[in-house]
């Protein structure tokens, strides 16, 4: 199905549970020892935005914008308020050809390192820079839907924000009106998950 280039409204993902999942098998022998193979390179975001207490005013954007996407039947912009952020130590540039970069994030452990490919960035915050850590002195377009920037010198890194591609992970959606206050009714949303989309 399609995608659309819209964030979900912060009221819903603000305090939602985030983070990187990957898929290995682990094969344990009588020994005790075991083999472990890492079928995925990359790993891919899950989230939760399950929630207690909530008002009516949140519930009522998030039952929208779950009709208007059809539970999982289309793609949209999330921002991961776990990791959002580029700066200049991790905001990679992988040299595509014809002038053209993707952007990146680099995550290291040791020896040990993951390159992201950042498909979706908010283009207001971007900052593309030189060998300097300055704002580099030319013009260059950016894709804010792939992440392709396009640029006529050889760009050092990059800061800003970028949204993740995401789609709901169930199709039915419940809610619970958990409590009545003088200022209205409280709702409950019991588990929604989310998954990232790859591209």
């Amino acid at each position: 199905m399609s995608f659309i280039e819209q964030r979900l409204p912060e009221c819903i993902s603000f305090g939602a549970t985030f983070g990187p999942e990957y898929q290995t098998n682990v094969v344990v022998v009588n020994s005790g020892h075991e083999s472990r193979n890492s079928n995925w390179a990359k790993s891919r975001l899950v989230a939760n935005i399950g929630y207690r207490n909530k008002t009516k005013a949140d519930t009522d954007a998030l039952i929208a914008w779950f009709r208007s996407v059809k539970g999982r039947a289309h793609g949209f912009r999330m921002k991961d308020w776990s990791d959002y952020q580029a700066d200049a130590t991790n905001g990679e540039l992988i040299a595509l050809g014809n002038d053209e970069y993707q952007l990146c994030k680099r995550y290291a452990a040791g020896s040990l390192n993951e390159v992201r490919e950042i498909r979706k960035p908010v283009a207001s915050t971007v900052q593309i820079l030189d060998d300097d850590g300055d704002p580099i002195g030319v013009s260059y377009d950016l894709d804010s839907t792939t992440g392709i920037l396009t640029i006529g010198t050889v760009p050092s890194s990059w800061t800003g924000e970028f949204d993740v591609p995401v789609r709901f992970d169930v199709d039915k959606l419940e809610l619970e009106v958990s409590d009545r206050s003088a200022a209205g009714l409280v709702y409950s949303w019991p588990s929604i998950p989310l998954i990232e989309l790859r591209g």
